[in-house]
């Protein structure tokens, strides 16, 4: 399994010195618009299925976060699903039980970047409503919760808006 740089060069997960980290992210899961569910394209599966144990094989108490979004995801797709309560909700069922089935101890959220003091407030309820199913799916499954990351934005602009509407 190896992962592939931007200029397309190779890198196999077992190379990466895993004792000199406490957190690993894998990137990038996909969001798909039409049903708002986090998705792994067919590339990708068998370098997410097998991430976590790989790299714990050097250090098993470091942790792995599987991320979406990034520079090639399209801004609007990830606004639109936060906009929507049963699109954030279809969002936050698939990103807890990808993550779970690819034994990932977390997720990290990489929007770049909500461009209005809507999408930022939407982003808060997103992060609200994403942290308490994580808090509930843990409690009825019996698991650690999943940690729950995000690659965030700062403008002057939005600087009095709260990451949470309540």
């Amino acid at each position: 399994m190896q992962l592939t740089g931007p200029n397309g060069t190779s890198f196999p997960v077992a190379n990466i010195d895993s004792t000199v980290f406490t957190h690993l992210i894998c990137a990038f899961a996909d969001l798909d618009p039409q049903t708002n569910q986090l998705t792994v394209c067919s590339s990708n599966i068998a370098r997410y299925s097998s991430f976590t144990e790989t790299v714990q094989r050097k250090n098993p108490t470091v942790k792995t976060l599987l991320s979406l979004g990034g520079s090639a995801a399209n801004p609007s797709t990830l606004a639109l699903m936060a906009s929507q309560t049963n699109s954030r909700k279809s969002f936050i069922h698939s990103s807890i039980s990808l993550a779970r089935s690819y034994n990932f101890h977390g997720l990290d959220l990489d929007w770049e970047f909500p461009s209005s003091s809507t999408e930022m407030i939407n982003l808060g309820t997103l992060l609200t409503e994403w942290q308490a199913a994580i808090i509930a799916e843990s409690q009825t499954s019996g698991k650690q919760p999943l940690i729950l990351t995000a690659a965030v934005y700062y403008s002057s602009t939005y600087r009095s808006l709260r990451y949470s509407n309540s």
